[in-house]
């Protein structure tokens, strides 16, 4: 019984913090929130594919303790 309450209990904690986090739209004036530059994201593409195809690469190499030689 009290794991089930403890559970309820931080499920409604999850569910809780973000509605306490949120902004209230009076507070921050609009004019105040510069715009930040967009650039397109390429070393991270490919350094994410790169690491993509290695772990491809590692997980699909052949086992030392498999029966075929």
């Amino acid at each position: 019984m009290r794991m089930r309450v403890f559970r309820w209990l931080f499920l409604i904690c999850l569910i809780a913090t973000p509605a306490l986090a949120q902004i209230e739209e009076g507070k921050i004036p609009k004019d105040n929130i510069q715009l930040l530059e967009y650039k397109r994201p390429i070393i991270e593409y490919v350094t994410g594919g790169v690491f993509i195809l290695i772990v491809l690469g590692i997980g699909f190499k052949a086992s030392k303790r498999s029966h075929a030689h």
